[in-house]
């Protein structure tokens, strides 16, 4: 009688490690969507940028969910990489909304 085994094919670790990385990107777009709306609501200002960033979120979001089927580390890195790419965009739609706000302050 042949041993049986419960664990199966484990996947390549760099795989779920890139896998991880782009849902990370994704979850720090998602905040800094979040602020930049909350921010930009609240001063009524700035709101063209903040939906950009909302954009820029979603895309990530997106990104995401399509590393989960890539078949190598290598396609999975790749959509990291364009995560973290959309998060820098949220970031600086997100600077504008804050200079948005800062020049309706000193308007005050």
């Amino acid at each position: 009688m042949e041993p049986r085994t419960l664990i199966g094919t484990l996947p390549d670790p760099g795989l779920v490690v890139a896998i991880a990385d782009a849902h990370a990107a994704s979850d720090a777009a998602a905040r800094i969507a979040a602020d930049s709306t909350h921010w930009a609501t609240r001063a009524d200002a700035g709101s063209d940028d903040a939906a950009e960033v909302v954009n820029c979120a979603m895309r990530a979001r997106q990104i995401a969910e399509r590393s989960v089927h890539c078949a190598s580390a290598a396609e999975a890195w790749a959509c990291a990489r364009e995560a973290w790419g959309a998060v820098s965009s949220a970031l600086e739609a997100s600077a504008r909304v804050n200079a948005a706000i800062a020049d309706l302050l000193a308007a005050l």
